[in-house]
């Protein structure tokens, strides 16, 4: 078994650091998609992520209690990210986009660079599941 092959099956176990939720955060907020209460809560920190002075996981951090959940979605988004999660192809998509140097996934970069791999990944599977879905 690889690593990478050991750390999914942690993922799928439920033992995963929920950090890596942060370049799903991104492309929500990117999309528009975040939740109203997110818009009013978090205004500023929204629009520090767009203008990029602050990445996911520090929005995450700051807005979010250091978790993702369906409170911080809109209904389309938390539609998508049910199937996406549930399916276990959220993990894949982000464990395959990782740079393989890297001690675990979970040493991913929080950085633009690796935001714009996993968000660009994401764009596609949220489009195929439109696709199916509407």
């Amino acid at each position: 078994m690889t690593v990478k092959e050991f750390e999914m099956r942690a993922i799928y176990q439920g033992g995963y650091d929920r950090e890596i939720d942060k370049m799903f955060i991104g492309w929500v907020i990117d999309k528009g998609f975040e939740s109203e209460l997110l818009k009013e809560d978090c205004s500023n920190d929204l629009y520090k992520f767009r203008e990029r002075n602050i990445t996911g996981a520090q929005f995450i951090k700051e807005c979010c209690d250091y978790k993702l959940t369906s409170y911080d979605l809109n209904e389309e988004a938390n539609r998508f990210a049910e199937k996406y999660y549930e399916s276990g192809q959220y993990y894949v998509d982000y464990a395959n986009a990782c740079n393989d140097n890297n001690e675990t996934i979970f040493h991913e970069s929080d950085n633009w660079e690796n935001y714009e791999k996993i968000k660009n990944i994401i764009e596609n599977r949220y489009k195929e599941w439109k696709k199916i879905n509407y």
